[in-house]
């Protein structure tokens, strides 16, 4: 796993990504010419667990279920022996709030205006760091899932972009979402 340091302190690998043509606009990036960074892109975590995780992430925010226990999922960092967390949810609102937020996306898809309200946190937390972390994260480590981080990159937009900041001087990739924008990723 050469690069996994390459994205951690003390790291070589750094890359400039910019958004180019915006097909709509998304709570993330409302312009064109906005540059992240290399640690922009997930801000006080590791890259590499994000990616295993986002999936998940976002099946637990849309209320997903899994078979032994509906609110959390352990997994393991792709690094050998890497660490192990826990991707866990927690209602953002009182059961009466939530109703009420409830009825009030019902509404709002009714008149074609669609509000996208969460209803759960989701959080990433370290549960065993046996092995060396090149971020240096430890047990009781958390990270929350950014929905609300409008200075981070999206989190669709990292996992589609993820896989090609690596062994490329430059290259253009699309949002995941059809109507989205394009990103160029560089060295910087």
């Amino acid at each position: 796993m050469k690069n996994v340091v390459s994205l951690c302190p003390g790291g070589k690998s750094n890359f400039k990504i910019l958004t180019e043509h915006l097909g709509k606009i998304c709570k993330y990036h409302k312009r064109a010419n906005q540059t992240f960074q290399t640690n922009d892109i997930v801000r006080d975590f590791c890259p590499y667990i994000f990616f295993v995780a986002y999936p998940y992430c976002l099946a637990l925010l849309y209320n997903a279920k899994f078979a032994k226990n509906n609110d959390s999922i352990k997994l393991c960092c792709p690094q050998n022996s890497g660490i192990v967390f826990t991707i866990s949810r927690k209602r953002c609102w009182s059961l009466p709030v939530g109703a009420f937020y409830k009825f009030l996306k019902w509404i709002s898809q009714k008149i074609s205006f669609p509000l996208d309200i969460e209803d759960y946190h989701i959080q990433l937390e370290i549960v065993d760091d046996k092995s060396t972390c090149p971020k240096k994260l430890t047990r009781g480590s958390t990270y929350q899932f950014n929905i609300n981080k409008l200075d981070e990159l999206c989190p669709a937009s990292f996992y589609q972009l993820f896989p090609f900041l690596f062994g490329r001087k430059k290259l253009r990739i699309n949002c995941p979402d059809h109507e989205g924008m394009s990103y160029r990723i560089s060295e910087s």
